[in-house]
């Protein structure tokens, strides 16, 4: 397991947190660190990759307007991914990312741009929603490690800090 992960997913397992992910860019990352854990039966509910406009269109019920609108690396975009994925897990938290890792970027949006979502159910109200979006730089592999990491640490001070 990544020694920078560890800490970060131990906090979420202490937090009681089942966390289903629905990742673009890091293309499955958070949950393969998260199913890395001991007890990740406990922690990791599921992961699906949504890599596509029309896996997101197909599997989470986007709308192809949300894409025209907002653009596939936007905070509306991986607001939709959780609402989405939140439909199909039991998982009280859902984590998306949605981005661009790689230097072939389009011209208004930077290399290393990554939109997230974070999504808390809480028992009948409403569901606790939060989007950022952060710009890594590096190789894009160090990119990519950087948003699951950043995923990951807002994950538990979200949490911490707005649903407990």
């Amino acid at each position: 397991m990544s020694t920078q992960a560890q800490p970060l997913i131990d906090r979420l397992f202490k937090l009681k947190l089942t966390i289903t992910t629905v990742e673009s860019c890091t293309a499955g990352l958070l949950a393969s660190l998260l199913s890395e854990h001991p007890k990740a039966g406990s922690l990791l509910e599921s992961g699906l990759v949504t890599y596509t406009p029309e896996s997101k269109m197909d599997l989470l019920g986007i709308h192809p307007d949300i894409f025209k609108e907002y653009n596939l690396t936007s905070e509306k975009v991986a607001k939709e991914m959780v609402l989405g994925a939140a439909k199909l897990t039991r998982a009280n938290t859902v984590i998306a990312t949605t981005g661009v890792l790689d230097d072939t970027a389009e011209p208004e949006i930077p290399a290393g741009t990554v939109c997230f979502a974070w999504l808390y159910k809480r028992d009948a109200t409403q569901p606790e929603l939060f989007t950022r979006t952060h710009v890594f730089s590096g190789s894009e592999k160090e990119r990519c490690q950087q948003a699951a990491l950043y995923a990951l640490r807002l994950a538990a001070e979200l949490y911490e800090q707005h649903v407990t």
